[in-house]
Parts: C-alpha cells; structure tokens; sequence
C-alpha cells in the first residue's frame, strides 16, 4: 500500500545524497542509479505522480544523460497540462535520444499527445509507459 512512496522518498534521499565533482560528474554512479530504478518502479505504480517525473529528470541530468532527463521533463509538463513546455522538452528529447528507442517513441507520444491537448483541449496519452522505462 504505501511501497510507492516509500520508494519514492528513498529514491529522493539518494538523489539528494548524490555527491558531485567539481566536473559535474557523480562520485557515487551505483547511488545514482539505484534511485533511477526505484523512481521508474514508481512511475509504473503511479503515472500521475509528477514529482517522480521530476526526480528522473534530475537523476539523468546528474547522470549526464540530457535527453532522458528532457523525457523525463516532457512527462513532467504533459502531466502538469503544460502542452508548450511538454512539446518543446520532448523535441530535445527526440535531437538526443536514438532514433526508434522506447524513450525516443515516448518522446514522440508526448509531443502528439501536447498538440492534441493545446489543440482540442483533451489528453490522448496516459504518462510513461513501461516500453519508456
């Protein structure tokens, strides 16, 4: 019942605890990814959960990998009604990601999904799916 948030705030502690150097690079990588794990169990747990979205934005940025960490930001603005900012982060997206993967298919769903919401008002999509994750 309460495993979701449970693992969410772990998840949270370990980002937060996430060391870097003056590089911009994490100390502890296993750290790092252990919250990624945790805070994609939640996204499938908990879809309209947007902080998760945000906290997997921070991990990948921390972890260097900017177009998931775009994904991540697009979930983010798509679950928030934010149709612009949720085109316009799964356009950077889709410039990082490789052609045909799950996230660059997800980033294509979000930007879909962000025209038919600023166009008709309504949302197509459901947030991230596990093909994403």
């Amino acid at each position: 019942m309460g495993e979701p948030l449970i693992r969410l705030e772990l998840a949270q502690a370990r980002v937060q605890l996430v060391q870097m150097t003056p590089e911009g690079k994490p100390v502890d990588l296993p750290l790092l990814d252990a919250a990624i794990t945790d805070l994609k169990k939640v996204a499938m747990l908990e879809p309209k959960n947007t902080g998760v979205y945000r906290l997997l934005a921070i991990a990948y940025g921390r972890r260097g990998d900017m177009p998931m960490a775009h994904l991540f930001q697009a979930e983010e603005w798509l679950a928030l009604g934010e149709g612009k900012k949720a085109k316009e982060r799964a356009e950077q997206a889709l410039a990082g990601l490789p052609m045909g993967s799950p996230g660059w298919l997800r980033a294509q769903d979000i930007e879909f999904a962000a025209d038919q919401r600023d166009d008709d008002g309504y949302e197509l999509a459901e947030p991230v799916t596990q093909a994403a994750l």
